[in-house]
């Protein structure tokens, strides 16, 4: 693998897209705890009103887009930027 200067900047870019998208996910999670505390503390009410299967939809949408971001950053295909690829040392990407 060549480690030049080119290398080293895509590096860094890539570095920065990474940080951006798992911080995007940080955030998510924290909303949604919050929003489980509350749903939690309201549950009665809740339930009373038919808003369960309001939380389950929002259930299953941070699910979702929690998956999504880690299988985002398992990927090894030549035209992703993932976590594994900067980690790995992926050849290709030189």
């Amino acid at each position: 693998m060549k480690l030049d200067e080119e290398v080293f900047k895509k590096w860094i870019s890539w570095s920065d897209d990474i940080k951006k998208d798992i911080k995007k996910m940080v955030n998510n999670q924290k909303i949604f705890l919050g929003f489980s505390e509350v749903a939690q503390a309201n549950w009665e009410h809740i339930k009373q009103n038919n808003g369960v299967r309001f939380c389950y939809f929002i259930r299953t949408c941070y699910e979702v887009q929690a998956a999504m971001g880690i299988r985002r950053h398992l990927k090894t295909n030549p035209d992703s930027i993932s976590l594994l690829r900067l980690i790995g040392g992926d050849s290709k990407m030189c």
